[in-house]
């Protein structure tokens, strides 16, 4: 769903590309599973998130977006990377609105509440970590696949790409 001032954007740019700030969270249980999100508009999995708004922090664009999309309130998110670049991180949606995107992913171990879903999802459920569900969203394939890394050690955080 576009916020407001994506649509005042298009308005002024029409289809050029933007750059996007986008945020995700990996939410990871006390069984070492993660929250994995069934994108109704995709048709894909990944982790919860979304665009930040104008006059919020990155932080608290990460937790609006965790609480919007799955009704859990994340508590000391901790940044897990930065991804960004062409082409990797452009877009064309079939509007022919472009986009390049900026993701920043967090890591979150501290939550409370009960999942429930938004529109924008059409399942919510954990997964164990070598067992993930198909098709997962290319960025967040990316992303997940240097979670597992970090866990085996092979990688420290924040990674920056």
């Amino acid at each position: 769903m576009l916020s407001g001032y994506i649509k005042h954007l298009r308005e002024k740019v029409g289809k050029e590309k933007i750059l996007m700030p986008t945020n995700a969270c990996i939410i990871i249980n006390e069984q070492g599973h993660i929250l994995m999100q069934e994108r109704a508009v995709q048709k894909n999995w990944g982790c919860p998130g979304g665009l930040m708004d104008l006059e919020e922090t990155v932080l608290e664009g990460v937790k609006r977006e965790v609480l919007e999309e799955t009704g859990l309130e994340i508590r000391n998110p901790v940044l897990f990377g930065i991804y960004s670049g062409m082409p990797h991180y452009e877009a064309t949606y079939p509007n022919g609105d472009m986009t390049q995107s900026v993701l920043m992913v967090f890591l979150a171990r501290n939550f409370s509440g009960q999942l429930k879903s938004d529109e924008e999802s059409l399942t919510l459920k954990f997964f164990p970590l070598d067992n993930l569900p198909q098709p997962l969203n290319k960025h967040h394939a990316e992303y997940l696949g240097h979670y597992q890394e970090y866990v085996a050690g092979k990688k420290e955080i924040p990674i920056i790409l």
